[in-house]
């Protein structure tokens, strides 16, 4: 089902590479997306205001001339670009390049759309993928400073503050900070186990005090049954019985 997506409304479109893989891994697939870009615009009419590309990831910005161009202009660029991409790896047949449909938010209004803007082309800094927001080559910040040209950019409904770049390589302060990234977003990140709010631990893995091997999910079951049975279950005595003895019987297997 398309998305509602209205004329002359910018939106911030994104989606990234499925199972947490890295969709960009060498110039040749971020220039490959590119051109897959640069031919979506013509055929579409789709202005694009902004682009970021990223190991896992990219960012757009639109602004659509038409009702529910948005939906249309993504989907022909994802499909090509899947189909191109699945024969320059050699990947035919072995699942989706991309983990669902894209994401996208609409800018309600000019501080909205600036604050996008800059979210955008601030990804790679924000990153630490480079020092200067205008130093990732894969962006639209890149492309209008330093080509190549023509490029598929066009001018938006608002106009940029002569001091952009410095506010882009500026620090982060208040409801822009960063956030922390989340686990698979970054194939520079190593997951690592995450208890959360789970103080008597069932959400993590045990491990028997006896053998040092993990108790499995139904000992583990079994182990938190008995727990909370005198405390918050109205259990007869046979029933906990019960349940101590099979915890015993399968922690022994």
């Amino acid at each position: 089902k398309p998305r509602i997506t209205r004329a002359n409304h910018v939106y911030h479109v994104m989606n990234r590479a499925a199972k947490r893989s890295v969709l960009f891994r060498d110039a040749s697939d971020y220039v490959q997306f590119e051109r897959t870009l640069e031919a979506a615009v013509t055929p579409l009419s789709m202005r694009i205001l902004a682009y970021c590309l990223m190991p896992t990831h990219w960012h757009l910005l639109l602004w659509p001339r038409n009702d529910g161009d948005v939906s249309r202009f993504v989907k022909w660029l994802t499909a090509t670009h899947a189909m191109r991409w699945n024969g320059s790896h050699d990947t035919v047949g072995c699942g989706a390049v991309y983990q669902s449909r894209f994401k996208c938010v609409w800018a309600e209004n000019d501080e909205h759309l600036l604050r996008a803007w800059r979210y955008v082309e601030r990804n790679p800094l924000t990153a630490d993928l480079v020092t200067h927001a205008e130093d990732w080559r894969w962006s639209s910040l890149w492309r209008r400073l330093r080509g190549p040209y023509p490029h598929p950019l066009c001018e938006g409904p608002i106009t940029l503050p002569t001091d952009w770049q410095h506010l882009l390589n500026a620090a982060l302060t208040g409801t822009d900070k960063r956030r922390p990234r989340k686990q698979g977003s970054d194939p520079r990140t190593t997951p690592v186990p995450v208890r959360g709010s789970d103080p008597a631990g069932y959400l993590t893995p045990n491990v028997s005090e006896e053998n040092s091997r993990p108790l499995g999910a139904i000992t583990t079951f079994l182990l938190a049954l008995s727990s909370i049975c005198p405390a918050r279950m109205v259990l007869n005595g046979n029933a906990c019985a019960t349940a101590n003895t099979a915890v015993t019987s399968f922690s022994g297997t």
